[in-house]
């Protein structure tokens, strides 16, 4: 099968960029833009990257040079590495405005770099996180997060915070010269919104069917059953 993440929306089908595929094939495709199949495209992406090598011109440039031989279909394939992909994860993060401990101008150029890689998303944002949290030590590149933003730190109840839509993690980055463990996420969004008010989120997850009382400055993973549904019961969701 053929894997793409076009924006938000997941490509899964069988055709090839071939003549003979476009002309002469039947082929078949799945477009899905629910956030579990397209975060467990990006998993499967980012896996198959980890055990590849960058082709150079010079590579390319050799490559044209072999003579092909056209044959049959052969039983004598070499046998394709397994790959090792964990279903993807939601987790439910908050933040509020802080002093950054790391290079503001060169993760504000990779955030531009990611989002120019895909015109298809509104915008890409990040966020930074320290600590021994589960998320911390366990997110990868394809999860969702559900996004909590704080007008403050001090937060103590939920006026003025904002809750946006889960958000698949397109990098992530260890700052090398942090004491802390810190981590920079870049997630990307394809959506207009300006998020939803806290009481709607939690009235939205309890609808959804989870039986948490979440606090404001929770991080925490959410049922993967739950955060699809709360997917499709998001308030303005399409």
């Amino acid at each position: 099968a053929k894997v793409l993440v076009v924006g938000g929306t997941a490509i899964v089908g069988s055709a090839n960029l071939s003549r003979n595929s476009r002309l002469h094939l039947i082929e078949t495709a799945v477009f899905s833009t629910k956030p579990d199949l397209v975060s467990g495209a990006l998993k499967t992406i980012s896996a198959l990257s980890h055990q590849s090598s960058e082709f150079s011109i010079d590579d390319l440039t050799a490559l044209a040079k072999v003579p092909v031989t056209r044959s049959g279909p052969t039983s004598k394939r070499k046998k394709s590495k397994s790959l090792n992909i964990a279903p993807p994860r939601c987790w439910l993060v908050s933040a509020a405005d802080g002093d950054f401990p790391g290079d503001f101008n060169a993760t504000e150029k990779r955030r531009e770099e990611l989002e120019a890689d895909e015109p298809e998303f509104d915008s890409v944002d990040w966020f930074w996180w320290s600590g021994t949290s589960a998320f911390h030590r366990n997110a990868t590149v394809g999860d969702l997060v559900i996004f909590t933003w704080l007008p403050r730190k001090e937060a103590k109840t939920g006026r003025g915070v904002e809750v946006y839509r889960h958000a698949p993690i397109r990098a992530i980055e260890r700052l090398p010269s942090a004491k802390r463990g810190i981590s920079v996420y870049y997630c990307a969004d394809e959506t207009d919104d300006h998020g939803i008010s806290w009481r709607d989120f939690k009235r939205t997850m309890s609808d959804a069917g989870w039986n948490v009382d979440p606090k404001l400055t929770s991080c925490r993973e959410i049922p993967r059953a739950v955060a699809e549904k709360a997917w499709e019961l998001w308030p303005g969701s399409k």
